[in-house]
């Protein structure tokens, strides 16, 4: 029973106190699949696109992984050509934007901070 506790305990520990939840619109967590999802809805022809980001275990660090990656993916939607706010033009932070996209770079780091879902 000392063995099953424990892994009881464990188990609660590395899941979050709270509801995890996003300053960024469009980013929330589903409640159902454990993932972040990103919902936003094109502008020319109102389909509604949704993506998924889900976190490598529920511990509250790998939770917050996702959820950054989920931001990025949606603040680049609404800076893109598909955006509501410009003509595809990303903002940069020498431009004075004190929220500037990830370049390339770190959003290929976050893309592999997060492991892929595996075809069954």
């Amino acid at each position: 029973d000392d063995a099953a506790d424990e892994h009881e305990e464990e188990k609660k520990s590395q899941q979050p106190k709270s509801m995890p939840r996003s300053d960024v619109a469009g980013v929330y967590w589903h409640k159902f699949y454990k993932t972040w999802r990103v919902d936003t809805c094109r502008k020319r022809d109102g389909k509604r696109l949704q993506k998924n980001f889900k976190p490598k275990d529920q511990s509250a660090q790998e939770i917050d992984k996702a959820r950054e990656l989920a931001e990025a993916h949606r603040k680049n939607l609404q800076t893109g050509p598909l955006g509501s706010r410009g003509q595809g033009k990303l903002a940069t932070a020498d431009e004075g934007d004190s929220h500037a996209l990830p370049t390339p770079a770190e959003l290929l780091a976050l893309q592999n901070a997060i492991p892929k879902a595996r075809a069954s």
